[in-house]
């Protein structure tokens, strides 16, 4: 081989170097780039805003004390009514009790033994009575049973009180209100309503 040739040959040589630098230099600077960006990827993912956390606080806060106040209020206790019952005993259906007559309302009455002396006046006399009813209905409150009769209460027919009432008093020290008069030599009142006879206190 001649110069000329070997030159060629270097040459040759030369530019294969270049070629396989230049390609080693494209693949460390591509690998290089390629590094870069994933380290600013990276860099970027793992870089994150800071929190802050006064100001978090304060809308923690915030929203605190814009939330309502909820006051719960427990039901009220039920209440029972107990229903009152009354009880209403039956009226009595015991038979009636005869009445008592009334008794002497009149202040003062006088004794029996001074009716012969207040004939033609009004007045009151006490006496014990003994009834009696004449077979014309005539009805009598006698001193004494038999005659000489002392002195008489005397209760014509007709009146508006019969027997029964009269035989309340029978035996029974009574008061007598009315005008006295004399019949046959005796002291006598007429009497025209049961409210002129009463029960001696």
């Amino acid at each position: 081989m001649d110069t000329q040739g070997q030159d060629e040959v270097k040459k040759n040589s030369n530019k294969k170097k270049k070629l396989s630098s230049n390609k080693k230099a494209g693949i460390a600077i591509g690998v290089v780039a390629f590094l870069i960006v994933l380290g600013a990827v990276g860099s970027h993912k793992n870089t994150s805003t800071p929190i802050d956390v006064q100001q978090t606080s304060q809308k923690s806060t915030s929203a605190t004390s814009k939330s309502p106040n909820l006051t719960i209020t427990s039901p009220a206790p039920a209440t029972t009514t107990t229903p009152q019952t009354t009880s209403t005993s039956p009226a009595s259906t015991a038979p009636s009790q005869t009445t008592s007559p009334p008794a002497s309302t009149t202040p003062s009455c006088s004794p029996v033994s001074d009716a012969a002396s207040m004939e033609g006046t009004s007045g009151c006399i006490n006496f014990t009575g003994y009834a009696y009813t004449s077979s014309r209905g005539e009805m009598y409150l006698d001193q004494y049973l038999s005659a000489p009769y002392g002195f008489s209460a005397y209760i014509p027919a007709g009146t508006s009180f019969g027997p029964s009432v009269l035989s309340q008093y029978s035996g029974q020290s009574v008061d007598v209100t009315g005008t006295i008069t004399n019949y046959k030599g005796e002291p006598e009142m007429i009497i025209s309503s049961a409210s002129q006879i009463q029960l001696a206190q």
